[in-house]
């Protein structure tokens, strides 16, 4: 694994060039600085000549003599500088000649840093050649710690950005992509893919793979056999790397039609000890490193986790499905009393109507039996009665009927055909039936009031769902009233608001304590006696409605009563309607 070494001394050679047409002076010259350590000479007689090695080469100094045929020293530092090549050098001049000060001034223009005068004194064109090559090494390892510690920020970011996917992202394909992106961005990889264990443990299912725009005609949707190299990262748990993979024993294991690999990285994907998948990465410029396995280590891990948050959220979400049913039936529970009371009562008068129709009509049966082969007349007093209270007795009926019919359906609608499915509808139909529902329940302990706007809104929900949220509120209110031990009041009512539909329902109830209030909707939480309330009703409404794009509100007076405020957004056609 590559480490950072701050505090080495050791110092790469510096190269210095001599540009000077005379012979003589560069051998002069070169026996000086040969007694520097870790300095490498470069010649030129010319100004070309010395271009064209600066356009190879870095230099720790360039060293020009001033007066040369053709190009002299100025000309020369300044196409080097037009090429911007080795731009930060510092340039020293020599010269046999006095220079005026608008030479001197040309010189500082292109970089000179000192002028020397022939014949050179060796001993300080040494110490200021040495001076320069020290700094020019110092310049070397601060610029080295200033790369090292652009990528290391550069690998925090591209973690950071991972790790910020994998909170934020609740789909594994989105997540896994944005790490894998990351992973390969700060990798240098041009190709790969993300796979997971299929079922039987034997084959990776691809997610996605990324060719790098090289050409592949493998089917991704295809299982991809578990073996080669990255059956030995299944096997071990570890990142494992190959620098020449196209002569590598791992080749015989290549589909055909495969994308052309150089160089292959596979991460392994560990869920608590498991390895539940891979991610591979392909075609790096250059090599693969072990800091790049580190790397991709910490991305796998980082997939590993969103897998391991996706599976963790599908629970949950399976927990909710459960707990909306077990709340579900607990409602329905709670309602299943009062409604048998209320098909009851109805059913009781219908009986007994048609009792007494029986015996009515048997009466007459009777006594037209009785008229056979002679001339007796009927009572006409009994056949008027009859006449009379025949149609009465159908009447209750019908209306006892219609009560039950009413009753069933406003069931049916807590407990839909397709859970889920949502439609429009009136809001305040949700509320006159549920009014209806808990008739038993209300009856002699409050009067309930409504207050419906005539042309409601519809709203685009799913009535079973909501239903049984504002059942949950709706009953709340009435144990809230019950438990003053007088008679109370609840208050319900509907109207738009802007592009939404307001729905209160109020008690006259004890109200509900301010520590307790910022509570209502948290999982589990409730003040209720055993056996009155599991804490589940109201944060499943809440979701319910900000499932919905609504949201539930809660306002109360300790002493005096409790709001809930419900809102739902109006349906499209309602909107546009508004519009």
């Amino acid at each position: 694994m590559m480490t950072i070494s701050g505090g080495s001394t050791v110092e790469a050679p510096c190269r210095v060039l001599l540009v000077d047409d005379d012979p003589v002076s560069l051998l002069v010259l070169e026996g000086a600085i040969k007694r520097i350590p870790k300095i490498e000479i470069d010649q030129a007689t010319n100004g070309p000549e010395a271009i064209e090695l600066a356009r190879r080469n870095e230099y720790a100094t360039m060293v020009l003599d001033v007066n040369m045929p053709g190009m002299d020293g100025f000309e020369t530092a300044s196409c080097i500088r037009a090429e911007g090549l080795n731009e930060n050098t510092p340039l020293i001049f020599v010269t046999a000649f006095r220079l005026s000060d608008s030479d001197r001034f040309q010189g500082y223009d292109k970089g000179a840093v000192d002028y020397l005068r022939k014949p050179v004194d060796l001993k300080i064109f040494t110490a200021k050649l040495k001076a320069l090559a020290d700094l020019h090494n110092e310049a070397l390892k601060s610029r080295k710690q200033l790369d090292e510690a652009t990528r290391r920020n550069l690998e925090m970011e591209a973690l950071l950005q991972a790790s910020r996917s994998v909170l934020r992202t609740a789909d594994f394909t989105d997540s896994a992509r944005a790490v894998f992106d990351a992973c390969k961005s700060v990798t240098g990889a041009r190709a790969g893919y993300v796979a997971l264990l299929s079922p039987d443990g034997h084959e990776n299912e691809v997610l996605f793979l990324d060719s790098g725009k090289a050409p592949c005609t493998v089917d991704p949707s295809l299982p991809m056999p578990i073996r080669g190299l990255r059956a030995e990262a299944y096997a071990t748990g570890r990142v494992v790397f190959e620098n020449d993979f196209m002569h590598s024993p791992w080749m015989e294991f290549m589909s055909k039609g495969h994308v052309a690999m150089r160089n292959v990285l596979f991460a392994p994907l560990n869920v608590e000890g498991q390895v539940v998948g891979i991610m591979g990465l392909a075609n790096k410029p250059g090599n693969f490193t072990e800091n790049d396995a580190r790397l991709a280590g910490l991305f796998g891990d980082f997939a590993a986790m969103s897998l391991r948050n996706a599976r963790a959220m599908d629970r949950l979400r399976d927990n909710e499905r459960k707990m909306m049913t077990v709340r579900k039936l607990e409602s329905v529970g709670q309602l299943a009393g009062g409604v048998a009371h209320e098909l009851n009562t109805p059913i009781q008068y219908v009986t007994a109507n048609i009792d007494y129709l029986d015996s009515a009509f048997k009466a007459l049966a009777t006594q037209c039996a009785g008229m056979e082969g002679t001339a007796e007349k009927v009572d006409a007093e009994e056949v008027q009665r009859a006449l009379a209270e025949v149609p009465e007795a159908l009447a209750d009926i019908r209306v006892g009927l219609a009560k039950v019919s009413h009753i069933i359906s406003a069931m049916k609608k807590l407990v839909p055909n397709v859970p889920g499915q949502r439609e429009e509808i009136d809001p305040g139909t949700i509320l006159r039936d549920l009014v209806i529902l808990t008739e038993s329940q209300w009856r002699g302990k409050a009067e309930v009031r409504l207050d419906i706007v005539q042309d409601l809104p519809k709203v685009f929900c799913s009535p079973g769902e909501i239903s049984q949220a504002v059942l949950n509120i709706l009953v709340n209110a009435i144990q809230a009233v019950e438990d003053t031990g007088r008679s109370g009041e609840i208050a319900i009512s509907a109207r738009p608001i802007a592009d939404m539909v307001e729905m209160r329902i109020s008690d006259t109830g004890p109200g509900i304590p301010e520590e307790v209030l910022s509570r209502i909707f948290d999982p589990f939480f409730t003040t209720k006696d055993v056996g009155r309330g599991t804490g589940q009703g109201l944060a499943l409404a809440q979701m319910v409605f900000h499932t919905h794009g609504g949201e539930i509100r809660c306002e109360s007076i300790f002493g005096r009563g409790t709001t809930f405020i419900l809102t739902l957004p109006l349906a499209d056609d309602e909107l546009t309607g508004l519009s």
